[in-house]
Order: C-alpha cells, then structure tokens, then sequence
C-alpha cells in the first residue's frame, strides 16, 4: 500500500544496497500498518466484548436479587404457614383442654347422685 504512494522514479536509480533498504524499509511500514489496523480490528471487538460483559454480569446479578427475593418470600410465607400450623394445633388442644375440664364439671356437680340446680353450663 505505502509502496505504491512512496516510490518514485528516482528512487529506481538509487544504489543497490540503498534500494533494497528503502524496499525493505516501506516493506515494514506496510507491515505495520497492517498490524495496527488489525490491532485496532482486535481492540474494538474487545471492546464489544467487554460492554457484553459487563451487560451480562448486571442481568446475573438482577437475576440473583430477584432469586433471594423469592426465597425470602417464600421462607416467610413457609414460616407464617408453620405459625399458623402451630397456633392451629395449640387451639384444637385448648378446646380439648375445654372439653375435658366440662366433663369434670359436671362430673363435680352430679357427686354422690345429687344434681345441683345449676348444673347446666352455657354453651359457649
């Protein structure tokens, strides 16, 4: 590329040691040239890269919070079940407790065959 723009006649009629070097000498800017415009191929495409990345990396941790967001949720709703499971359980043993203590009651007040006056409870 650089070659074709920088050689000129006179540079035909050089000496042939100086020729060769000014050859090889444009040899080497095309050379490089071509390196550099396949580094900088190389970088933007690391740059795109890189924005992908960092894209990705914000989706992961979106997804991550979203994740422990619903894990607590559920714990929570899995604990609120477990409460009320146990308030449930303490209620029904209340009202057996309830029950029981009814029984004895009336057992009390029907003692030795005499039924007392008030000897019906309320229903509650």
């Amino acid at each position: 590329l650089i070659t074709k723009f920088c050689l000129s006649p006179n540079l035909e009629s050089m000496p042939g040691t100086m020729h060769a070097k000014k050859k090889h000498h444009f040899a080497l800017k095309d050379t490089l040239l071509s390196v550099t415009q396949e580094n900088t191929k190389l970088l933007k495409e690391i740059a795109v890269l890189k924005e992908q990345h960092m894209k990705l990396d914000g989706e992961i941790k979106d997804a991550s919070s979203c994740k422990k967001k619903r894990e607590s949720t559920i714990s929570r709703q899995s604990d609120a079940a477990s409460e009320k499971a146990k308030l449930l359980a303490l209620a029904n043993r209340q009202e057996q407790e309830i029950e029981l203590l009814k029984l004895e009651i009336q057992s009390l007040k029907t003692k030795c065959g005499h039924v007392s006056a008030d000897s019906r409870l309320p229903r509650l």
